[in-house]
């Protein structure tokens, strides 16, 4: 089990690339991402570092709290894999969840490939747009999210 979020991430990196997917990640979270149905999901284009930093401080919460962390892959966009983090929120979900007991960290990668059209939106205008339009499809979007 990795020791801390720099080691995880390396191992979570040896384990893309075993996947046949690319080591390079984006990390996600729902608030980054609108999914409308038979069309495309849109990420928010956003610098690196804020997902890296996001997806640290999640994974040291579920650390903490010892009920396990899973690191999972979403899709592949251009030379990238995008990646979330999850963390269940009690030891119920973590049991239902199949997260390993010792609290450690668990990866997910689609077993065929994932066959998700991707679009980066950069507008911050248009990204609020996408938002509000496409508020019904939240529910789909946080089930990619788990």
């Amino acid at each position: 089990m990795p020791d801390n979020f720099k080691d995880a991430m390396a191992t979570f990196r040896e384990f893309l690339r075993n996947a046949g997917l690319p080591e390079q990640i984006i990390w996600l979270s729902p608030a980054d991402a609108v999914l409308i149905p038979g069309r495309a999901l849109y990420i928010r284009s956003q610098p690196p570092e804020i997902g890296v930093a996001r997806a640290h401080e999640n994974y040291d919460r579920g650390m903490a709290a010892k009920l396990g962390v899973m690191f999972a892959a979403l899709c592949k966009f251009e030379n990238a894999t995008c990646c979330f983090v999850w963390v269940p929120s009690d030891a119920n979900e973590a049991q239902r969840s199949l997260m390993p007991k010792s609290g450690g960290l668990k990866m997910r990668a689609p077993a065929t490939e994932f066959r998700l059209r991707v679009k980066s939106v950069r507008n911050s205008i248009y990204w609020k747009i996408l938002q509000t339009r496409h508020r019904e499809g939240s529910d789909l979007r946080d089930f990619l999210f788990s």
